[in-house]
């Protein structure tokens, strides 16, 4: 599902305009922060069903420079319209039916990336 999902922001030219597919990074694959803006992908797997069907949810933090979260927010929202309109998809390990957006986090600090920061939650219907 991860590959599903970063395909599906990866191929969005809105969101690799505000943010190169090279800064979309998933949770814990660096540890000295990209250029900014950049993104981390977080994926919390749920427990698949007996039919295999499974909901993880994916938090998308996006992160910037200290000061505005306006560049912040704008793709957020992009990132919303996107993910809500990518699915169905499938490759050859998984299947994502739908993205439901759950919300977006109030506006954080990250202390160790020295970043303005917020995220969107997003529940993925598929199966593995």
């Amino acid at each position: 599902m991860r590959s599903l999902l970063y395909a599906a922001i990866v191929n969005e030219p809105d969101l690799i305009t505000a943010i190169p597919a090279n800064r979309w990074i998933a949770g814990g694959a660096v540890d000295t922060a990209p250029a900014r803006p950049f993104a981390v992908i977080r994926i919390v797997d749920g427990p698949p069903s007996i039919s295999k069907a499974v909901q993880p949810r994916a938090q998308i933090w996006i992160h910037d420079n200290r000061g505005s979260y306006t560049r912040i927010d704008a793709i957020l929202a992009i990132l919303r319209q996107t993910l809500e309109n990518a699915f169905p998809a499938e490759d050859s390990n998984s299947r994502i039916v739908c993205a439901e957006w759950t919300g977006d986090s109030p506006d954080l600090t990250d202390e160790g990336y020295n970043t303005n920061t917020r995220y969107s939650s997003f529940t993925l219907t598929g199966r593995i």
